[in-house]
């Protein structure tokens, strides 16, 4: 069907062949419904996971209430297409979207490594902390060019009322 592991596949694959063209837009969208279908696959991971907690009275035990206790088989397949996505909205401008996505990417990767050795973090979380690090300074930048034009034109536009107030002019 249309919500099947494989397609999900297919369009996470869909989405590097437009992000190789360099069409972020379709990038994009590909992404997103890739990852709306691992999104669904994992809820129902989730709840296939509660119903194994229940206990004899249909009660769910409080161990399997912490947030940390399940983690999906889709967990890092989400992780590597929300970095994906977060790149390709990074290139088209929308940099909160995409900020917020390397932060669940992050989360979630943090997860699996805490499961495997938590003293270690991944290459993959470096990488993604490395393409947030380079949007900031990006805006940053763009700021920092805005508000130095601003300075020179509150500075300057005044130069030629004060020539003739101002001798030293």
């Amino acid at each position: 069907g249309r919500f099947h592991r494989m397609v999900s596949n297919t369009l996470h694959n869909m989405g590097n062949i437009h992000a190789e063209l360099k069409q972020w837009s379709e990038a994009s969208s590909c992404y997103r419904q890739s990852l709306a279908i691992l999104k669904r696959k994992e809820e129902q991971e989730r709840s296939t996971w509660l119903q194994s907690k229940r206990n004899e009275t249909g009660d769910i035990s409080p161990e399997s209430l912490d947030p940390h206790a399940f983690v999906s088989s889709m967990n890092e397949d989400i992780a590597f297409t929300l970095q994906c996505l977060g790149s390709s909205l990074a290139e088209v401008g929308e940099f909160d979207v995409s900020i917020a996505c390397f932060q669940e990417s992050i989360e979630r990767m943090k997860k699996d490594d805490d499961n495997v050795n938590p003293d270690t973090p991944s290459p993959f979380v470096g990488e993604v902390l490395s393409q947030m690090a380079s949007i900031y300074l990006n805006q940053a930048s763009g700021i920092s060019q805005k508000l130095n034009w601003q300075s020179h034109v509150l500075l300057f536009s005044g130069v030629e009322g004060r020539k003739s107030e101002d001798p030293r002019f």
